[in-house]
């Protein structure tokens, strides 16, 4: 083996050494600390090590985050479209149930009677309101042809013209049912109207009959649906028509 002239070297001194490449020797004295790039390179790999473990630490709590937000908000809407669901179901079933109310009234015989007075059609017309006063307020009778008032259970406006507007525009148009909200002319407050055209035996239209629900009368609907979902939280509901006119507000 080649001299290297390790045996000239003085004792304090430690080597390493490798034979089987190109010969590299580091040499330290014992006990001496790292200095100047060495102290500085372990910093900046620290350094680098936090700055990594902080970046990751960010991302994943982002992520985290967002995802909990997007399942935040999938659970609302669900709640709320389920709401939204079993709340117009029960309206629907409401409205559908006063329009069947108001074709068999408008069927009635002395409703639809020509030789029917008007004692007798207000006698008629307050039975059928006691029989559903859950539900109406008032109920008239009109002529088709001018919009006089022939009979009324409030005993209100007997002999007048009724004002062409609300429900009126769509008798003009041919339709034998209209349903709208406005306010009423002799209750002074909002109210859903039930209107159908009243024809005689010769199924000739002549009159007009119609019911005055009060519009809070869905309040009770819609404590039922916002109960079954046990809503704790401030809640406003408004019933808005196919023109975007805000028909209806409840606010819990």
């Amino acid at each position: 083996m080649p001299d290297l002239g390790i045996s000239e070297m003085p004792a304090n001194y430690a080597f390493l050494a490798f034979l089987s490449v190109p010969a590299t020797i580091c040499l330290r004295k014992p006990g001496k600390q790292l200095t100047g790039d060495h102290v500085k390179f372990s910093t900046k790999l620290m350094l680098l090590t936090l700055v990594i473990f902080f970046v990751n630490s960010a991302i994943g709590t982002y992520f985290v985050y967002t995802s909990s937000i997007k399942i935040l908000e999938g659970q609302i809407r669900d709640r709320f479209e389920d709401l939204a669901f079993h709340t117009m179901d029960k309206i629907d079933r409401m409205f559908f149930e006063r329009y069947m109310d108001i074709n068999n009234l408008a069927a009635d015989p002395v409703i639809s009677s020509r030789t029917s007075t008007p004692e007798q059609i207000t006698e008629r017309l307050i039975e059928y309101k006691e029989k559903h006063k859950a539900y109406y307020a008032a109920v008239s009778l009109f002529e088709l042809k001018n919009r006089i008032r022939i009979a009324d259970t409030t005993g209100k406006d007997i002999g007048k013209q009724h004002p062409f507007r609300s429900y009126w525009k769509g008798i003009q148009e041919g339709r034998d049912f209209v349903m709208d909200a406005s306010e009423s002319n002799t209750l002074k407050h909002p109210v859903f109207h039930f209107a159908s055209i009243v024809k005689d035996k010769n199924n000739f239209p002549f009159r007009v009959v119609v019911s005055r629900m009060p519009i809070d009368s869905l309040y009770e609907i819609v404590e039922q649906t916002t109960g079954i979902h046990n809503f704790s939280e401030s809640l406003e509901i408004e019933l808005i028509d196919k023109d975007g006119l805000i028909l209806y507000c409840y606010k819990i």
